[in-house]
């Protein structure tokens, strides 16, 4: 029966042993079990829901299929639409022109014709005015001096005036009709000198009208119809319209795949850390239901506390039966020596016995008696006597006893210190707590080694998943590099962006400022880094020095230069990449004050061949001597109260 107890208790310590450590982390197992099913349920609906996303990245790439954004078409076709419209503007410029020149040529017809009808009255005024007799007309402003005369004189005087004799006084002169043919005359001459104001005015007019017919320009137009221009136009704008939708189609879905992968795999590491957690709670439950036995934390809880308890029962009762144990050893020990005491004092017993005997033999010979009954009758009358005896005895042999027992125990305690058996009963159940201690240690680290070579091989695969993840991203991770800046030469893509628009304003300015500066200077594109902003600043190469500089070194009216030929250079680039957007109008604020009579020359002679092309430049400014190279000015005059305007001619 006590064997089969101590095999039982034997069992519970094993199991307490094995199970100590799932005991004091039981939160921890029974957390595993609340969450296996949560976690199980989770895992499978983030599955679906990465199926779903992977069946709609597998939507969006077969709706990319081959598909690419085809940026180069968009400006092949914007260059194409640009072409056509400056081929339309020339056309459409040039029959603006041929319907100026024709009404300029039918005024300029209407206007002759009106001089030859003034020519032809005119001539036909003076010669009805040579017609007239201006002799006779004199007379009209000497009637009263005639009068005078004829009072004075008679009929066969000689004449004052001719010295010739009067033969008539001349009654007949009719003063009413000279009077009237001289306001003829007046009115003819008053007409002959309208006309000829009028011929003056209309050739002046036709004067006007051959400044502005030489000043039409008909350009050299594309041999297609306006019809044709058009109609490629229109097939050129849809094509663009449609690569443009196409792209943008194509961006959203590279977009929404973009978004989808990201998902994806977002969804695959939460999956992935589901599964890792899902695998721990099993691992956790394996490990538990294997070193317990159970499958219920409630019941292995209550065995568990039930088996504690019976072990600390039957580790009490071990003690007090080891304590009992040893006191019996003791009195064993002592009964041992009594036995061995006794069976030596029987053998002296014995031995006296025998010798007794031999003399009570030899006494009875001696007395003559012959059995037990005569001496019992020599017995009988020495009863005290015996009695005392007997005492002497029984002390000498708790006497002999005594002795033997202290010679037995100085035996035992000879060389030995005399120990307190209260503290040694202490050391005994410290070092039976240390000893339970290590074993409790020992256990927890071989369980924590083995969670550990678990986990480590749980890290191990972890890590290689990750490493074969990192390898399938490098080229994302190192394209994001790239975009961001994290180059050769630090560019970013925006950068990039700008320095590909930046050159082709170069470009377009350097034609410009190589006829305002007389071949001389160029603009170029800095590469180096210089603020954080990588190829963005422009320098000037003077072709005198052969050598660039810092644009800043430049005069003011080279740096006027400068940024009108970079003006114009960005308004080429944004109508070639605008489609179809033309600037019509260029406005310039100041900047020519600055510049020396030759500069100022030739940057009007570029802005005047700029006007040429169709635009209106517009120019303000404080200069007097843009009034004379200005055609068309606006002049602004103020007071103190108000300011006004008009137009005015050069």
């Amino acid at each position: 029966m006590l064997e089969e107890n101590g095999d039982l208790i034997e069992s519970k310590i094993s199991f307490i042993d094995k199970t100590r450590v799932l005991f004091n982390d039981i939160n921890k197992y029974q957390q595993s079990y609340l969450n296996i099913e949560r976690l199980r349920t989770e895992g499978e609906q983030l599955a679906d829901e990465l199926n779903n996303l992977i069946e709609g990245l597998e939507k969006v790439e077969d709706s990319i299929g081959n598909n690419e954004s085809d940026y180069e078409k968009i400006i092949e076709l914007n260059n194409a639409i640009t072409n056509i419209n400056n081929e339309i503007n020339v056309i459409k410029e040039n029959e603006k022109a041929k319907a100026e020149l024709d009404k300029l040529l039918g005024s300029k017809q209407e206007l002759e014709n009106q001089i030859n009808e003034e020519t032809s009255t005119l001539k036909n005024l003076e010669i009805k005015l040579d017609r007239y007799d201006k002799s006779k007309l004199d007379l009209n402003d000497k009637e009263s001096f005639i009068s005078e005369i004829k009072s004075a004189v008679k009929i066969g005087d000689q004449c004052p005036i001719c010295g010739n004799e009067i033969q008539d006084l001349g009654h007949h002169i009719d003063f009413d009709s000279i009077a009237k043919r001289q306001n003829e005359i007046k009115e003819i001459e008053a007409n002959i000198h309208t006309m000829k104001s009028n011929i003056a005015v209309h050739n002046s007019e036709i004067k006007f009208v051959n400044e502005k017919i030489s000043n039409i320009n008909i350009k050299t137009q594309s041999d297609f119809s306006l019809e044709v221009l058009n109609k490629r136009l229109l097939e050129n704008e849809n094509a663009l319209n449609n690569q443009r939708e196409l792209n943008k189609f194509i961006e959203q879905m590279k977009e929404e795949k973009d978004n989808l992968t990201l998902q994806i795999h977002n969804k695959q590491l939460r999956l992935n850390k589901n599964e890792s957690e899902l695998k721990l709670c099993r691992n956790l439950i394996t490990e538990f239901e294997t070193l317990s036995k159970y499958n219920n934390i409630t019941n292995f809880e209550v065995d568990y506390k039930k088996y504690v308890q019976d072990v600390n029962q039957h580790q009490e009762h071990s003690n007090q039966i080891e304590d009992k144990l040893i006191q019996l050893s003791q009195r064993k020990l002592i009964e041992q020596n009594n036995l061995n005491h006794y069976e030596k004092q029987l053998e002296t017993y014995n031995n006296d016995l025998e010798l007794n005997e031999q003399s009570i033999e030899m006494e009875m010979s001696r007395l003559n008696l012959t059995d037990n009954n005569d001496i019992n009758e020599i017995i009988a009358w020495r009863g005290e006597q015996e009695e005392l005896e007997q005492k002497r005895d029984t002390y000498k042999k708790r006497y002999h006893e005594f002795e033997m027992e202290i010679a037995r125990l100085e035996s035992l305690t000879k060389d030995k210190e005399l120990l307190d058996s209260d503290k040694l009963k202490d050391e005994y159940e410290l070092k039976k707590g240390k000893m339970n201690t290590l074993i409790d240690e020992y256990s927890a680290v071989h369980y924590q080694c083995q969670n550990n070579i678990n986990k480590t091989q749980s890290i191990v695969s972890h890590i290689n998943y990750l490493n074969q993840e990192l390898k399938d991203q490098q080229e994302i991770f190192q394209l994001a590099e790239i975009v961001s800046g994290k180059n050769n030469k630090n560019l970013t893509l925006e950068n990039f962006v700008l320095i590909y628009y930046l050159d082709q304003i170069i470009a377009q300015a350097n034609l410009r400022l190589a006829t305002m500066s007389d071949n001389r200077y160029q603009l170029i594109r800095r590469e180096a880094v210089s603020h954080g902003l990588s190829g963005l600043e422009i320098d000037v190469f003077d072709l005198h020095s052969n050598k660039s500089r810092h644009i800043s070194s430049l005069s003011g009216g080279e740096t006027f230069q400068s940024s009108l030929a970079l003006a114009l250079g960005l308004s080429e680039i944004v109508q070639q990449q605008s489609g179809g957007i033309s600037l019509e109008s260029i406005f310039i604020d100041e900047g020519f004050g600055t510049l020396d009579q030759e500069t100022l020359e030739t940057a009007l002679d570029t802005l005047l061949n700029l006007k040429s092309t169709g635009r209106m430049v517009g120019i303000i400014s404080h200069v007097s001597e843009l009034k004379n190279r200005i055609p068309l000015v606006l002049e602004v005059k103020s007071d103190q109260y108000q300011s006004s305007t008009r137009f005015k001619r050069n």
